[in-house]
């Protein structure tokens, strides 16, 4: 990308205030429900190959599906319940065996 001098910015800083941007208003557009139904009737029986088929399910598998909740957790509880007791418990019974 080329590079602007300073006094190149402040005249296309100066030549857009006061514009209006081409996206202000666009956010929240609603269609019509007319132009949903013609929508929807002239995709209905669309024929879509069995190769793009397979592409559209190759795109939404693994971490871009939408079901997607980060993979599988291998994680190891370090001191649940049975642990801690197993703990507690070693302590104790060393303990007796040094009295």
């Amino acid at each position: 990308m080329r590079k602007f001098t300073k006094q190149h910015r402040e005249k296309l800083s100066e030549a857009h205030k006061g514009k209006i941007p081409w996206n202000k208003g666009l956010v929240g557009f609603k269609q019509s429900e007319e132009t949903k139904r013609k929508r929807s009737l002239s995709l209905m029986g669309h024929p879509v190959s069995k190769k793009t088929r397979e592409k559209i399910s190759k795109s939404q598998k693994g971490e871009k599906s939408v079901h997607w909740k980060g993979g599988r957790k291998n994680k190891v509880k370090k001191y649940g319940f049975h642990s801690t007791f197993c703990i507690i418990f070693s302590f104790f019974s060393a303990r007796s065996i040094y009295k």
